[in-house]
């Protein structure tokens, strides 16, 4: 025969959700420069871009092919919804801050960073033409052993 105890008697109040709460409880950048990194911003404004076409989607946001009105030159717009999860918010917040801060030319340029009045932030980053390694890597079946060298040895020279 088993034993049985009685439970002690736990009571946990649940936190209820207030308007002067932030629903995330980590900083979001403001709309003209990250307080942490004194980088100029290269756009000014998100609505000097205009939408192209997608050109992917995950689980946090949408990356946009857009083209600059005034330089006509194109960009990755990198949107993250406000909704999705707090850990992958909070992860791309990192990467802004690496972004904002790293001149390398074996990293792609953040050139804006700006924050939707529905709180989705929106990235301006240089555009790849090439596509992504997956893309590459799915279009071509394998890389040779010298294109990995390359691969390699820019990932190792950041």
């Amino acid at each position: 025969m088993a034993a049985v105890r009685a439970r002690p008697n736990l009571r946990l109040s649940i936190p209820t959700e207030t308007n002067t709460c932030p629903r995330f409880s980590f900083p979001v950048p403001l709309t003209t420069s990250l307080s942490i990194i004194n980088t100029p911003q290269t756009i000014q404004q998100l609505s000097d871009l205009d939408v192209l076409e997608v050109l992917g989607q995950g689980n946090s946001g949408t990356v946009y092919r857009v083209i600059h009105k005034v330089t006509s030159d194109f960009y990755a717009l990198k949107i993250i919804r406000s909704d999705c999860d707090p850990i992958i918010r909070r992860q791309s917040l990192r990467e802004i801050e690496i972004l904002r801060c790293t001149r390398s030319p074996y990293i792609v340029q953040c050139d804006g960073v700006f924050e939707k009045a529905c709180g989705d932030i929106a990235i301006a980053l240089e555009l790849m033409d090439a596509g992504s390694l997956d893309y590459l890597l799915k279009t071509n079946g394998s890389f040779t052993e010298k294109l990995l060298s390359k691969i390699a040895g820019q990932v190792l020279r950041v």
